[in-house]
């Protein structure tokens, strides 16, 4: 069994969509290597405890960090001068190609960590990590070796809406648009051959891209998410103490709670589009 069944999991972090967000992003673990913490501390399915793990504490767990900020689809083929936070005095090289780090780290696993003799593999993450699942589980499950017999993939909290905010602002898809344009992101050619000309940007959303998704999936997802409430709803209340502690909503107004069960329908109709085009 050691060297036969692996998760893989992709870890989370937003995105950044402009190349002054981009090199601040460098300066910490989620754009520099150099800032990864030696440990981490593992929950859900990379968990070795099999009280709280008892269907995969026992397989080998794979943190794949996230140091691209696009969900792992960066191609960019050049790299970008931009002026360093750190020390205005130089300029430092942004490079966006998240989606050739992903496959040298498959490679690598392959070839110096023992999942050449891979059986089963499960790929995974959360948040930015769930979208990059969505994203590349094709795309993973041929780089696997022909060792393997079962190949699955599990988002988690990784659908997030092509939604406006309250007041009807398209921030968050504007925002992705930039990062796929920015990052020369990669997405499924068949999603990309469905859109208008122009459009494959929104294949870099969940909702557009996972009905053409070959690997089987098992989603995990909430229908009223934190983050997706105050990113993308913009829905605000969190210093008016709309959400407390125990996130029970107990404080938050009917209007407020109106708009996220919205939000929860939208999501909800989002994912029975996708199941009736192309999952069912």
């Amino acid at each position: 069994v050691e060297h036969e069944r692996w998760v893989l999991y992709m870890q989370g972090g937003a995105w950044c969509s402009t190349p002054a967000s981009c090199a601040s992003r460098a300066q910490g673990h989620l754009g520099n290597s150099s800032e990864f913490s030696p440990t981490y501390y593992m929950e859900g399915v990379l968990d070795s405890k099999p009280d709280s793990n008892p269907t995969f504490h026992g397989w080998n767990h794979v943190l794949l960090a996230y140091c691209d900020g696009a969900s792992f689809s960066g191609d960019a083929e050049s790299g970008l001068s931009w002026p360093d936070p750190g020390d205005p005095s130089r300029n430092m090289t942004l490079y966006f190609r998240g989606r050739r780090v992903l496959r040298a780290l498959v490679q690598t696993l392959i070839s110096r960590f023992g999942m050449s003799t891979a059986q089963e593999v499960m790929l995974s993450g959360g948040s930015a990590g769930g979208l990059a699942t969505f994203l590349q589980a094709d795309f993973v499950g041929g780089l696997l070796p022909p060792s393997v017999r079962k190949y699955r993939a599990v988002p988690i909290s990784g659908f997030f809406l092509m939604h406006e905010t309250l007041t009807g602002a398209t921030a968050f898809p504007d925002a992705m648009r930039a990062t796929y344009e920015l990052h020369n992101a990669t997405v499924s050619p068949s999603c990309a051959a469905s859109v208008p000309s122009g459009e494959a940007w929104r294949c870099f959303f969940a909702n557009y891209s996972f009905t053409h998704a070959q690997t089987p999936m098992f989603p995990i997802q909430s229908s009223v998410d934190l983050y997706q409430l105050f990113a993308i709803l913009q829905a605000g209340g969190w210093d008016a103490g709309c959400l407390n502690r125990g996130m029970q909503f107990a404080n938050c107004t009917q209007s407020q709670l109106t708009s996220f069960n919205v939000y929860a329908a939208a999501l909800l109709a989002d994912w029975g589009n996708g199941l009736t085009i192309g999952k069912a």
